[in-house]
C-alpha cells in the first residue's frame, strides 16, 4: 500500500487523489518505520518489549491504518480524476480491509506461535496468553466484518434499484443502444435507474470510467448540441456547470452523455455519428463526485427507460448498480 500510494502523485488532477496518496505514503511509511525501529531495538535483549510492541501498539496502529485506508483513502482515490489511476480506489478498499483482517489474525495467533519458544519466565506474560476464541470472533466481527458490511449496505441502499419494474423497459434484443464505452472493456455500473444517490427520479446509468478514456456513441444519430467548455465539480466549485453531448435519433429519441472532460468533444453540432464512434473523453465535471459517464435517453422531453443489446439476458439488458458489465460496442 505504501508503494502503490506513490502512483497517485503522477500528474494528479484533483486534490482528493493527492490527499489519498499523501495519507497512504505518510501513514504506512510511519507504521513501517516504527515497526522496524521497535524490532531492531528489541531484537536481542528485550523479547517482552518486542512482544508488547508487536501485539499491542503495532497491531493497533496497523488495524487503524488499514481501516482508514479501506474507507477514507479509498473514497478519495475513487472520487478523483487522475490519468487512469481509477484502480487505486478499489485497491485501497480491498487491501485495506484484508490487511485489517490480517492484523486481527496476527493479534489472536501470535501468542500461540510464540509460547513454545519463550522461557518459562515469559510464559505467563500477558503478551503470550492466547486470546479466547469468543473474544477473537467478536474482535474480527466488530472491527472487520461489521464495517465492511455496513459500508456495502449503505452503497447498495443509495445506488441500487431493487424495485425496478422490468416490464417498463424495451426488449433488449431489439434495443438499438449499446453501452457507451469500447468493445471488450469491462466497467463498473456505480448507479442505475432511480438510485437514491442522484438518480432518484430518472432512468439513467452511471458507468465508472478512467478520466481521458473514450466515450462512444451508443447509437447512430445526429449531434444536436455540444457543451465542453466547463471544468471543475462538486469538490472544486459550487455551480456544477456540466459538459454534455446530445444526439438525436431517427425515431425521435435523444441520448445524453454527461460529465465530459473539458475541451474533449470530438464531434460538433450537425455531425452524423455511427454507433461506436468516439464522441468525447470521460471527465469528472459538473455535479460529479468521480470520473464516469452519465447516460440517459429522452423522448419528447420525457426521460424514458432504456436497455442495451450488449448487456446480459440475465438482467434483461438493464445494467444494475454495483455490478460489472462488458461492452459490445465496436465498429
Amino acid at each position: 500500500i505504501f508503494l502503490a500510494s506513490f502512483a497517485g502523485f503522477v500528474d494528479p488532477a484533483q486534490w482528493t487523489l493527492t490527499l489519498a496518496s499523501s495519507l497512504g505514503v505518510s501513514l504506512w511509511g510511519v507504521l513501517l518505520l516504527l515497526s522496524g525501529y521497535a524490532f531492531w531495538k528489541n531484537r536481542r535483549t528485550n523479547l517482552n518489549g518486542l512482544l508488547a510492541w508487536t501485539r499491542n501498539l503495532s497491531i493497533s496502529l496497523g488495524l487503524f491504518t488499514s481501516l482508514l485506508t479501506a474507507t477514507l483513502m479509498a473514497l478519495g482515490a475513487f472520487m478523483s480524476c487522475g490519468p487512469h489511476w481509477t484502480w487505486l480506489g478499489p485497491f485501497y478498499h480491498f487491501t485495506g480491509f484484508i490487511t485489517a483482517l490480517l492484523c486481527l489474525l496476527v493479534w489472536c495467533l501470535l501468542p500461540r506461535l510464540v509460547r513454545p519458544y519463550v522461557s518459562s519466565s515469559l510464559e505467563e506474560s500477558r503478551h503470550t496468553r492466547p486470546v479466547r476464541p469468543w473474544v477473537a470472533i467478536l474482535l474480527i466481527f466488530g472491527t472487520f466484518v461489521a464495517p465492511l458490511c455496513i459500508l456495502w449496505i449503505l452503497a447498495w441502499y443509495f445506488t441500487a434499484d431493487p424495485n425496478l419494474d422490468v416490464s417498463e423497459f424495451p426488449d433488449f434484443k431489439m434495443s438499438p443502444y449499446k453501452q457507451p464505452f469500447p468493445e471488450g472493456e469491462t466497467t463498473f455500473a456505480f448507479q442505475g435507474n432511480f438510485g437514491k444517490f442522484s438518480h432518484r427520479y430518472s432512468y439513467s446509468y452511471d458507468f465508472m470510467r478512467p478520466c481521458g478514456s473514450p466515450i462512444l456513441a451508443s447509437r447512430s444519430g445526429g449531434v444536436f448540441y455540444v457543451e465542453d467548455r466547463h471544468d471543475g465539480n462538486v469538490w472544486t466549485k459550487s455551480d456544477y456547470a456540466n459538459n454534455y453531448i446530445l444526439i438525436y435519433h431517427d425515431d425521435g429519441e435523444a441520448s445524453y452523455y454527461h460529465h465530459l472532460q473539458q475541451g474533449s468533444a470530438m464531434v460538433k453540432e450537425g455531425d452524423q455519428v455511427e454507433q461506436g464512434d468516439p464522441i468525447a473523453l470521460v471527465g469528472n465535471v459538473g455535479r460529479s463526485s468521480g470520473p464516469h459517464i452519465h447516460f440517459e435517453v429522452y423522448y419528447l422531453y420525457s426521460n424514458i427507460p432504456v436497455s442495451f443489446q450488449d448487456v446480459s439476458s440475465k438482467v434483461a439488458g438493464i445494467p444494475r448498480a454495483l455490478h460489472f458489465y462488458k461492452s459490445g460496442n465496436g465498429p
